[in-house]
């Protein structure tokens, strides 16, 4: 096997990692938010929307102000352009971002965004 050949296999099976890791967390982010009783129909899901639109979805895990390491599957588009602000908020620091959480965006929820810290990120693909 040359070492290209190599190189693009090992590229697949860290892809079907990454996505099986993203997979198994929005299963779980999908249950939490009862979107159905069944872990079989959550998995389902949630495989099914990662295998399709791969690129629509970003697994990130950080550590939260409390200490607890928070695991999520966020979507990756510019949540502004899919939620409006509604009044002034409070204002964002230097290193903080916000999301759309995409369990909570798929189950319909009131509030869907969420906010992390650059500098806590620990993994993020």
């Amino acid at each position: 096997m040359t070492t290209r050949a190599y190189q693009i296999q090992k590229s697949k099976l860290q892809t079907a990692r990454e996505n099986a890791k993203k997979a198994m967390t929005f299963a779980t982010q999908l249950a939490k938010n009862k979107f159905s009783e069944s872990w079989k129909e959550c998995l389902q899901t949630a495989w099914n929307e990662i295998k399709a639109n791969p690129s629509k979805y970003v697994y990130i895990s950080f550590e939260k102000v409390c200490g607890k390491v928070a695991k999520r599957v966020i979507l990756s588009a510019n949540w502004s352009s899919r939620y409006e602000v509604k009044g002034t908020g409070r204002p964002l620091k230097e290193n903080q971002r916000l999301y759309l959480d995409a369990a909570k965006t798929l189950c319909e929820m009131d509030y869907v965004t969420g906010s992390y810290f650059t500098d806590s990120v620990i993994e993020k693909f």
